[in-house]
């Protein structure tokens, strides 16, 4: 009967190194599922904001992007004689190529010039807005673009106080 005890306590014994054993590989194993769960959800969100990062670039890509820089202001477009300086009306800068979409809307027809200086690149050019009108222009990444708003007379013109427009404009990239 003693050599009974004997092998029943060494199953005993048997059995409970056992079950330490798989006690603890459970918890490494429960642990290492959740630190690669972990692993996995982090790469996830990581693969979701590069996603992200590569849909916007290929919005400014193909110009959907935009950025509403004047809304409907309202601007002093009093006249200014011909050979005259010009009021400087706006200054924006833009990170990206693209282009802006001057809307005016005033009494009279309105002269719309920007002009920046990028990567060597100097550009000036003006447009005469209808009584109600768009002007678009092409726009580099520039620090300073500017924007001039003025109505122009021949000398005799008489016109009396000041005149304004309603003015938005819109950088597209």
């Amino acid at each position: 009967m003693s050599e009974n005890k004997k092998v029943r306590k060494s199953v005993v014994v048997a059995l409970g190194v056992v079950c330490i054993i798989l006690v603890a590989l459970t918890a490494y194993f429960t642990y290492s599922n959740i630190n690669l769960q972990n692993q996995i959800d982090s790469l996830n969100s990581n693969l979701t904001n590069l996603q992200k990062e590569v849909n916007n670039l290929t919005d400014v890509i193909n110009l959907q992007e935009s950025t509403l820089w004047v809304n409907e202001d309202k601007v002093d477009i009093t006249p200014i004689p011909v050979g005259e300086a010009k009021t400087l009306t706006y200054v924006e800068n833009a990170s990206f190529a693209g282009y802006v979409s001057v809307q005016v809307s005033s009494q009279y027809n309105v002269v719309v010039e920007v002009s920046y200086l990028s990567h060597g690149v100097s550009y000036d050019d003006a447009l005469i807005v209808s009584k109600s009108g768009t002007a678009t222009f092409p726009v580099l990444p520039s620090s300073n673009i500017s924007f001039y708003i003025y109505v122009t007379f021949e000398a005799g013109i008489v016109i009396s106080g000041p005149l304004y427009a309603t003015v938005t404009i819109t950088y597209y990239y």
